[in-house]
């Protein structure tokens, strides 16, 4: 009976621990920055790691090829241009905006005012990655980063009397030009940065609605019958 019991704990122990840290986890990769709010909703169901194999097979498939080959493109840039120490720059929030919305107009440090001038922020780096029709952005092309410290503003002072609001930002500007066509307009994103690895957005509702209208967006349209 004892080793009945020990068998049948042995067979369920796989189907106890959950997910492995193949799949555990993943919803928070550059892999899966472009999850619908509907497909969280169904990720956070998952328990196996068959079906976890199962829906990131069907997450590439509602994508067309063309998409995932802009979104490598991406990846690179942003590893590139914001990777701190062992963190790759496509797992950090400033990474994750140029991944999800593509190459912006221009970045600078500290939030844009009224009448602020981006261009005039010191030093300029070139992102090359392409904007595609896949990821609903416009031409392919270099596009202008203001640097000088504006792409890892991380020399300011680190303690624990700093308010999160005194700490750093960055903001990519995006004009009507190279706007995902899920947006279609000029917007802003800016960026709070803590450290290297940990950013926060300065309005995280507004980057969550922009996040969910690229992300249904990237959905490949289901053929008429």
């Amino acid at each position: 009976m004892k080793k009945l019991l020990a068998l049948s704990l042995l067979i369920a122990a796989p189907l106890l621990a959950g997910l492995s840290k193949k799949y555990k986890g993943w919803e928070k990769s550059p892999e899966a920055y472009f999850l619908t709010r509907e497909e969280n909703a169904q990720w956070k169901k998952i328990k196996s790691d068959e079906d976890a194999e199962k829906f990131v097979a069907q997450y590439h498939a509602r994508r067309p090829a063309a998409f995932w080959e802009d979104f490598s493109q991406r990846v690179v840039a942003a590893d590139k241009f914001f990777s701190a120490g062992s963190t790759k720059g496509s797992e950090t929030l400033r990474g994750k905006v140029v991944i999800l919305f593509g190459p912006p107009t221009s970045v600078f440090n500290g939030e844009a005012g009224a009448g602020s001038d981006p261009s005039k922020s010191g030093g300029q780096a070139q992102i090359a990655a392409s904007q595609t029709s896949a990821t609903g952005g416009g031409s392919s092309g270099n596009v202008s980063m203001g640097s000088g410290g504006g792409l890892n503003p991380l020399n300011a002072p680190h303690s624990s009397g700093v308010t999160r609001e005194s700490y750093p930002t960055v903001t990519f500007v995006y004009d009507e030009k190279v706007a995902p066509k899920a947006i279609s307009k000029a917007f802003r994103i800016s960026v709070r940065v803590i450290s290297g690895k940990e950013q926060e957005p300065v309005d995280e509702k507004d980057l969550d609605e922009k996040t969910e209208a690229v992300a249904k967006a990237s959905l490949e349209p289901v053929p008429a019958h």
